[in-house]
């Protein structure tokens, strides 16, 4: 590892260590009443991020982790409701499969880890995309994460995890056509509010 990669990281653990002044400042001159309901945050460039730095790309990753946590922690201090987080999508799947392996990892131990902390908290989990190639230990960790925190209040945290939006879009469009087909809704009773019931959250 070179200099400017170990300077990088250390400057890195530095200031995750100790609160942020200038963070803490703006969000002490945000207009408390006109604070979003709903956030939604694309985990996107940890890779350049770390290419940039010359840092191998899970690095990126591990640091793009520690930043979300703390986007997290400050949203839950402003009593934003709702945050969805587009984590992995169908497309990273075809990334090379070390870094692959690597972010599934972090994936994994994150839900393990910081269960209780979100339990406690009062934040609710829920995980939609297509588990088709997630391995089986994570999807039972999903579901134990759900089934724990499906009744907490304080803030809704979706995660898009193995997601693509046109799939959504078409399986929804698929089960809706099963449910005609078998009977179950006649097609002059198919509108909007009925639609949405097919989408991952609520399927």
């Amino acid at each position: 590892m070179t200099y400017k990669s170990k300077f990088t990281l250390k400057l890195s653990s530095l200031l995750s260590n100790f609160p942020n002044l200038q963070t803490k400042l703006l969000i002490n001159s945000l207009d408390k009443n006109n604070i979003p309901n709903h956030v939604a945050i694309v985990m996107d460039g940890n890779g350049r991020w770390a290419k940039k730095w010359g840092l191998p790309r899970i690095k990126g990753h591990i640091e793009g982790k520690k930043s979300i946590k703390r986007v997290l922690e400050i949203a839950y201090d402003l009593n934003i409701k709702y945050i969805t987080l587009f984590a992995f999508s169908q497309e990273n799947w075809d990334r090379p499969k070390q870094e692959v392996d690597g972010i599934l990892k972090i994936i994994r131990n994150s839900l393990h880890d910081e269960l209780n902390q979100l339990n406690e908290k009062g934040i609710k989990i829920s995980i939609i995309g297509n588990f088709e190639r997630v391995a089986e230990d994570i999807i039972k960790t999903i579901k134990n994460v759900q089934k724990t925190t499906k009744s907490n209040k304080k803030m809704n945290v979706c995660i898009a995890f193995s997601y693509g939006g046109r799939e959504e879009i078409t399986q929804a469009a698929k089960n809706l056509a099963k449910d005609v087909l078998e009977g179950k809704i006649e097609i002059l009773d198919i509108e909007e509010s009925i639609f949405r019931n097919y989408f991952y959250l609520n399927y």
